[in-house]
């Protein structure tokens, strides 16, 4: 499959704006407190019932 220079373009700013919203939501957060927060709200999803696994 070969993007049109037009859908290239999109994946970039698609990249680049995702670049840009995962830095903002860890400013300010250390790698170890985000991951204890992922997993208790993991642990509590499957508490309650749901599927606390991560997709692939």
């Amino acid at each position: 499959m070969t993007l049109t220079e037009a859908g290239e373009a999109a994946r970039i700013r698609a990249r680049d704006r995702n670049a840009r919203v995962h830095r903002q939501m860890h400013e300010g957060i250390a790698p170890s407190a985000y991951a204890t927060t992922i997993d208790v709200l993991r642990r509590t999803v499957a508490n309650l019932g749901g599927n606390g696994n991560l997709a692939d």
